[in-house]
């Protein structure tokens, strides 16, 4: 129960490398919204490293293996990118107007695809000065009252993105939709 005690306002989690380091994202009263942990660490030393990355939390996370690069979104729409390796922020960019929902990497580690709450989807590539954005999908999921039953109201956008095997992205999206689209022509 260590985690219950240290881990408050976690919104998403992914494994760093072994399914004993993990990175979390969420908010905090100190501002400190990304932390990476070592489970196998007592619990008072289990935070290895903490990072006050984004102004209003974070909402989402993904790891890539390959390249050691935990990826962070934000409430604002910022992307942080964090060598894990060094244990350091690469670098930050707001990438949408809007909080990002959902991050994922394709099947290659080239590239990787952000979905947020004003329903559009970007791609970006992994550069050396910084991402590029290399992709708009001008047909995302718009607001909508499809859950306006819910607690809390309606919601809005993108809520989830995914690359299958097959190299085609898949998002569903508060307008009650499942999207699939081709990769392989972009």
């Amino acid at each position: 129960q260590w985690y219950q005690r240290r881990v408050r306002g976690t919104r998403d989690f992914s494994f760093i490398g072994c399914a004993s380091v993990i990175g979390s994202v969420g908010s905090s009263s100190s501002g400190r919204n990304v932390v990476l942990w070592d489970t196998l660490l007592p619990p008072s030393e289990c935070a290895v490293k903490k990072f006050q990355a984004h102004d209003m939390g974070a909402m989402v996370c993904c790891y890539s293996p390959r390249r050691q690069i935990f990826i962070s979104g934000g409430n604002k729409g910022d992307i942080c990118i964090f060598d894990v390796r060094q244990r350091k922020l690469q670098h930050m960019f707001t990438g949408h107007d809007s909080a990002i929902r959902s991050i994922c990497l394709s099947p290659d580690e080239e590239s990787y695809f952000t979905g947020s709450a004003e329903g559009d989807i970007k791609s970006w590539t992994f550069g050396g000065n910084g991402d590029q954005h290399s992709f708009s999908f001008s047909e995302g999921h718009k607001s909508t009252k499809f859950f306006s039953n819910l607690p809390g109201g309606s919601l809005k956008g993108v809520m989830k993105v995914q690359v299958d095997s097959a190299n085609r992205l898949i998002s569903c999206g508060a307008d009650g939709e499942v999207k699939v689209r081709s990769l392989t022509n972009i």
